[in-house]
Order: C-alpha cells, then structure tokens, then sequence
C-alpha cells in the first residue's frame, strides 16, 4: 500500500500543474465576475477585498491560507459551502466559473483551455504563491494569535495583550493540537482590540489567562482588530 501511495504521488507530481500556468481561459472568468458580483460581493466584496463578513479572496493572506493545497479543495469549499444563505442558488459549473475569476484577480494569467469540473483533474492543480516571497499577513485574512485577554481601554470591550504575531490559518475553530501547540507558544509583543465576543467565550472569568485566538484580521493606522470565530483558554495564567 505505502508503494502504491508513492507511486501515485509520483504521477500527480509529474502531470500537475500550478495555478499561473493557465489553468482557466478569459471567457470563464467574464462569466465568473458576473457570478461572483450577484452572488459573492456582498460578502466579499467586489474587488475580493473582504469585509466584516467575509475574508480576502485575493491577496497574500488568500494564497497563505490555502498554500501548497490542491485547486479541488478551494473548488469543494467554495461548492459545499457557498454562498452560506442560499447554497443552491448557484450551480457546481457557475462556481467553478467564479473560482476562475478568483484566480484572475490573483494576479493568475489565463490560458485556452477552461478549468474542468472534474476533482480528480483539479486536484492535479496546486496553490502556491508566485515567486516565494510573502507580503504580510492581509486584512479580512482568518488568523491565529496567542495572547492575554484583558478588559479594552477605560474597561470597555475586550482585547488581546502580548499578543503574538497572527499566523493564517485555514480553521474558524482550533482542534486539539493546534492548542496544545499554542499552549507552548511564546507570548508577544503585540496588542489587538476584540469584537464578536459572545457569551459563550465566558470572557469575563478568564481575564488575565492565556487564550487563543481566531479571526478576521483588520489593521489600520488606528486600530487593530481581530473579529473572533474562536476564543480558546489555554489553562494558563499570564505573567
């Protein structure tokens, strides 16, 4: 079984391609924009720049946070669960379609052919970045921080203190090792501001813990802000 796995590793390797080599065509991704804008932009944005309710679809923080996954993964995502409201009101072809023009306005040049509504030949497709080289984490990007929580400025609010720098990540929720990673991680430096901070958090007893956090990240001259999908206690008193 371990051969038969290598081998097919092998074949993928040889006959996949990268998401810059002119995987969709320009007439897929007209038909895309039109999709996205009446389905998508609402949350996303019309120039795939995020909002509070929905993450960059362009963009470093984008490309990080599906890196080195395959293009049928970013396609059942968009496919199974997308648009949350109303997940039916557009077709597997028509979201596919809209993947294309996903990858347009990430810089990806278009070819002749379409992208195929075919797993297993987009699966053979890898997400990587071009070059190598990272801009920074993006705004609207789903991160990951570990810090101390504390009570806002003049006890309004909730924030993060000793931040560590955000990492993206792929899950609104950690599972258990990330968080047993994070129970070993260093605290930082840094300090975010916290919005959705819903009652099930219990954040009120555990001011002073160390916790991890998940979210939207936003950051401007003024402010720095993480949207939380996930408050986590890591059983740990700060210093």
């Amino acid at each position: 079984m371990m051969a038969l796995t290598w081998g097919v590793a092998v074949v993928r390797a040889q006959e996949g391609r990268k998401i810059w080599d002119g995987v969709y065509n320009d007439a897929q991704a007209t038909r895309g924009r039109a999709a996205f804008e009446n389905s998508c932009g609402r949350c996303h944005n019309n120039e795939l720049v995020g909002s509070e309710r929905g993450p960059a679809l362009k963009g470093d923080g984008f490309i990080a946070h599906w890196e080195n996954d395959s293009l049928d993964r970013l396609f059942t995502k968009i496919r199974d669960t997308m648009p949350q409201q109303n997940i039916e009101s557009v077709t597997d072809a028509g979201k596919l379609d809209i993947l294309a023009y996903v990858l347009s306005k990430n810089g990806a040049a278009a070819g002749k052919e379409e992208l195929p509504l075919d797993n297993a030949k987009l699966e053979t497709i890898t997400i990587v970045r071009r070059g190598g080289t990272s801009g920074g984490v993006s705004n609207f990007a789903l991160v990951q921080v570990v810090g101390c929580l504390a009570r806002g400025a003049n006890g309004q609010g909730w924030s993060i203190s000793k931040a560590s720098a955000p990492v993206v990540t792929k899950d609104e929720v950690p599972a258990a090792l990330a968080l047993a990673t994070a129970t070993a991680a260093p605290l930082g430096t840094l300090q975010f501001d916290l919005a959705s901070v819903v009652g099930a958090y219990q954040a009120p007893s555990r001011v002073g813990q160390k916790v991890e956090a998940r979210g939207l990240l936003y950051r401007s001259d003024s402010e720095n802000v993480i949207n939380l999908t996930s408050l986590q206690p890591l059983n740990q008193s700060c210093p």
